[in-house]
Formats: C-alpha cells, sequence, structure tokens
C-alpha cells in the first residue's frame, strides 16, 4: 500500500466468539490487516448498552478512517453520532440506519438476505431426500 495505511476499527457490540457475524467481521479486519496492508483494531464493547455510546463517540474522536458497527442495537447510537462527525466514514451491518432523519451521508449501511440461502438450503434438502 502506497502511503499512509487505511486505518479501521470494528466496534462489536458484544464479545468475540459468538461463531456468527462477530467472528466473521474480525476475520475480515484480519484478512484485510494480511491481504490489503490496513491498520486495523477490534473492540469488543461488551453486552453493558451504556458504554457503547460514549465509545463511539470516543473513537470517532480518534484517528480512524472507517469506523464498523454492527447489528440493530448499533443503529440509533449511529444515527445520533454520525452527524456530529461528518469527515469520517461508518458502516453498520445487518441493518441500515434511517436516512430519512438527514444527515448520515457518512453512513454505509450493508444488509445481508440470509433468507435467500436458507431458501437454497432447504431446496436442497427436499432434493435430497425425496
Amino acid at each position: 500500500m502506497v502511503g499512509k495505511p487505511l486505518k479501521v476499527v470494528l466496534l462489536l457490540n458484544g464479545t468475540l466468539g459468538d461463531k456468527s457475524f462477530f467472528d466473521s467481521a474480525a476475520r475480515g479486519i484480519k484478512w484485510a490487516e494480511e491481504k490489503l496492508g490496513i491498520e486495523g483494531k477490534i473492540i469488543e464493547m461488551g453486552y453493558d448498552q451504556s458504554v457503547w455510546r460514549p465509545t463511539l463517540e470516543d473513537v470517532s474522536e480518534e484517528d480512524w478512517d472507517i469506523i464498523i458497527v454492527g447489528t440493530w442495537q448499533m443503529a440509533e447510537n449511529l444515527e445520533e453520532v454520525a452527524p456530529m462527525y461528518p469527515e469520517k466514514k461508518y458502516i453498520i451491518f445487518d441493518t441500515s440506519v434511517d436516512y430519512s432523519k438527514g444527515g448520515l451521508d457518512n453512513v454505509y449501511s450493508i444488509l445481508y438476505k440470509q433468507n435467500e440461502g436458507s431458501f437454497l438450503v432447504g431446496a436442497l434438502a427436499a432434493m435430497i431426500t425425496t
């Protein structure tokens, strides 16, 4: 990577070890560090919701290029904090923020089509059992 590496922080509103979204997101950060040369950091905020917004604000004050959060539980916090830091880029996964509120041009929402995978597994099961 030419120049300074992209700095990306992942805030988990929970902990690693869920064998699902959080572990997958953490693997993505590790992969991007190894393959793309980013500077990454993973912060496990735990399940105490009272620390989520202050942590998001603290990280927004720091020198991160991209701040990633996940799940619907973080949407409201992000909707309130992101407009205060328009120079930052935020990504929220597994949900979307309410863009009709305005001021969220710096937030990118990622949704997954889990139902399509479930349909395919069901179709495969039907094919091999009949």
